[in-house]
């Protein structure tokens, strides 16, 4: 199979029986053994604060057949609704979120692709809970990302927030060598929320929450 450098190598990328599968948008490097061939690709990407990643072949060892190219197939995520994939030709393909689009043709040395996505930052309203207490709580993702809110950033994560919409929001790096941090504006209000995984992540036990109720 696959081995890689990244995060996540082997969920980054997984051989297929007729070359590999691309599941995971993130900087990394990976071999993939193919008949008498070895694939080295290697991605560069800004995920998961921007839908932008550079796909490359950086060598290949040996020869692919003709009569077996080597196929790259690039997982849509399941939130993205517009995925668009430039070839150094300038040819643009697009693909259907939770699919996968195969990148067809003869692999060289030196293709290379970018592929852009959108992220939405959707509002997750949970009018119900298990019992009243639970009622009335919303909480936010950005794509895969669910974003908390963490005492650090000076407010009680439970203070309450208005109900509405998300009129607007903005995404900056992390300041705690998390993922990200995104400012939602809901309701006249802008929220400071950063990536789930970083949340209450010290020593002190800070108090973070995901699930924020509403003013009733």
């Amino acid at each position: 199979g696959p081995t890689g450098l990244g995060m996540a190598p082997y969920l980054a990328f997984a051989g297929t029986p007729d070359g590999v599968a691309v599941n995971l948008y993130e900087n990394g490097r990976v071999r993939v053994p193919f008949g008498d061939a070895v694939v080295t690709l290697a991605m560069e990407s800004d995920y998961p604060m921007m839908g932008k990643a550079t796909l490359k072949v950086e060598s290949v060892e040996g020869s692919i057949p003709v009569e077996m190219p080597f196929i790259i197939s690039l997982r849509v995520p399941s939130f993205a609704q517009d995925f668009t994939v430039l070839d150094a030709a300038r040819n643009m393909v697009t693909a259907e979120a939770g699919t996968y689009l195969r990148l067809c043709g003869n692999i060289t040395e030196g293709d290379e692709w970018l592929i852009c996505f959108d992220i939405p930052l959707v509002k997750h309203p949970a009018p119900h809970g298990s019992n009243r207490a639970g009622d009335n709580f919303v909480a936010f993702t950005y794509g895969s990302i669910l974003l908390a809110r963490d005492a650090r950033d000076g407010v009680d994560p439970l203070t309450p927030i208005p109900d509405g919409e998300v009129t607007d929001y903005r995404i900056t790096p992390s300041e705690r060598g998390g993922f990200l941090t995104a400012y939602v504006s809901v309701g006249g209000t802008e929220l400071k929320l950063i990536d789930y995984m970083t949340a209450g992540n010290d020593w002190r036990g800070t108090e973070f929450a995901s699930w924020l109720p509403i003013i009733k």
